[in-house]
Formats: C-alpha cells, structure tokens, sequence
C-alpha cells in the first residue's frame, strides 16, 4: 500500500511538472495566456463556456510584447478596444484596393494582423503587393519600409479579406502574426523561411517554404497538403488544442510538436522514412509500427523507433493529452 502510494505522488508530481512545463512553453508563445486566449477567441465565435461568458479581447496599441509586437489581453467587461470585425458594417468597401512595393533587395516581410482572412500567393513581377477587399474608407493599415525589409500593420478592425502576392523569386524570410483570420497558402516563391503564429484562424498550406516552418497556434487547426513537403525542410509545431493534418509523400530533415491537446495526424507515403521519439502523459500513439518501443507508466507514456526504409529524418511529438495518428497514404 506503502509503495502504490509513493507510486502515486511520483506520477501525480511529473504529470504537475509537464502540465506547467507545457503551459509556460505556449505562454512564452502567445502575448498573455495562450490558455486565455483561446477561451476569449471562442466565446467571440459564441461558444458558451459557464462563468467566461463575457471574456473580450482587447489589444492595447502601447503595449509591446517580447518581440515588438502588440500584445493581448484578457478583459471581463465591454471595451472600446474590444476585438472585432462587423463585418456588417455597410460602409466596408467592397471592391478591391491594392498597394504595391518594390520587392528588389527585398529579405524579411512581417505581417500583424487581427481578424482579417488572408490568402498567400505569388506575384507576376518582382513588386510585393497588398489586395484588400471589405475595408473601410480610412485606410486601416500602414506599411513600414526599411533596407530590405517590409512590415505591414493592420488594426484590429482591419479588412475582411487581404492577399498577399509575395515577389516573383522571393528567397527570404515570412513572417505572419494573425489572432481570428484563416490563412490560405498557395505559394511563398522562393521563401527560405515561413513562421506564423494564431490564436483561433485556421491555416491551410499548399505551399511550403525552402528551409524551416514554424507554426505556432492555440485553437487553429492546420492542415499541410500531400506533396508540398521537400527533404530539407525543417518544421517546428506548437499547438494547445489545434489539430495538425498532413501527408507525407517524400521525407522532411525534421519534424517537431509539441502539443497540450491537439492532435496530429500523418498520412505517409511508403517512400517516406523517419526516427521518432515520442513522450505524453494521457496521449495515444496509434498505427506505428510494430517494431517501436514503448514505456508507459502512471502518468507518462513513451514510444521510440523508425518508419520506413532509406534516409531518415527526425519526427519528435510531446503532447499532455493530444493524440499522434500515422495512417499509410493512398
């Protein structure tokens, strides 16, 4: 009886310690909670949760998070600041306004946004160009120039729908902040690098960058599409409740998610081949194969092994109580 207790406070203490080791790795991603946040965005989206009812976003336009940015907070009654689109609004215009910039020299693009639904694609020229539709007439963002870089800032009641044509070759680095839009991906030119973090949006990629792609979400589902993958791609997931989608029909350098209760779910060719390592705490790890080794204990469950023939990449999953799916792909 002795030893099932000490069993118990062993795994009561390590299921503790990953549960705050989580909160605090996605709160270090998100300008408050990211927990808070979510709450917020889905009781916006009239969701009913007892006792968060009247949770708002606000974003105050002084406060600057860790990177510069604005940042986000959680407020329990009306504000002027209150998030928002109305999209009923009758004076948003409905026909399309576009803003062009030289794309020459052009290295970094950053992009903050609030409620605005974008889709990415590719420019016919070298020019960068900003399509609005569904906007107010007072302009409700501006366009930061500097050597090589260009940041674009859109107000929290900011536009409807925004595309974003990237330069024709553009070979350098995206950034997209975004809190309640989608974002659809068609192409990101030569891009080496594409980082996107969102609070609800969902983000669906049928392109992928060169290098590396980060995402970092809290209840936004994301869904790669089958063929956009390359073998030097490097890919960095973060997610608390967003669901991860993706197939695989030829091999990635590396694969990283961690997850609170999100789910990721793989669809591999039979070309594709990996190492994975796995760690959880009430996740599931299903169609692996038969070969992986698991370690499960009061609190903690563990797999280890390898997918496929040739090559590998790494895959690693680290999730509370998300689950990891691995299906063959048709």
């Amino acid at each position: 009886m002795e030893n099932r207790m000490k069993n118990i406070a062993i795994g009561l203490g390590a299921f503790t310690l990953i549960t705050f080791g989580l909160g605090k790795f996605f709160d270090s991603r998100c300008a408050s909670s990211c927990i808070g946040e979510a709450f917020a965005a889905n009781t916006k989206d009239g969701l009913n949760f007892k006792g968060l009812e009247d949770l708002h976003i606000f974003v105050g336009d002084d406060d600057k998070d860790r990177r510069g940015g604005k940042t986000i907070h959680i407020s329990n009654s009306d504000s002027g600041d209150s998030l928002g689109g109305d999209e009923n609004n009758p004076l948003r215009k409905k026909e399309p306004l576009t803003e062009s910039f030289t794309g020459k020299g052009l290295k970094d693009i950053e992009i903050n946004s609030y409620v605005t639904d974008w889709k990415i694609t590719e420019s016919a020229d070298d020019q960068i160009r900003f399509v609005f539709t569904g906007y107010l007439p007072p302009k409700e963002w501006t366009v930061i120039e500097s050597v090589g870089e260009l940041k674009l800032e859109v107000t929290k009641k900011g536009p409807l729908q925004g595309e974003i044509q990237l330069p024709k070759g553009f070979a350098g680095e995206l950034e997209f902040t975004n809190i309640t839009g989608n974002i659809n991906v068609e192409k990101l030119a030569l891009a080496d690098s594409f980082e996107v973090t969102s609070v609800s949006g969902d983000l669906t990629l049928m392109a992928a960058p060169t290098k590396e792609l980060s995402i970092n979400t809290v209840s936004g589902d994301v869904k790669l599409e089958p063929g956009i993958l390359n073998k030097a791609l490097a890919i960095d997931y973060n997610s608390v409740s967003g669901d991860l989608n993706a197939t695989l029909k030829s091999g990635i350098k590396k694969f990283e998610a961690n997850s609170v209760s999100g789910d990721v779910n793989f669809k591999a060719a039979r070309t594709v081949a990996f190492n994975f390592e796995m760690e959880g705490v009430s996740a599931s790890f299903e169609g692996l194969p038969s070969s992986t080794k698991t370690d499960e204990g009061f609190g903690h469950r563990g797999a280890t092994g390898s997918f496929g023939e040739g090559p590998k990449g790494e895959l690693t999953f680290n999730s509370v109580s998300g689950d990891f799916n691995l299906k063959p792909a048709e």
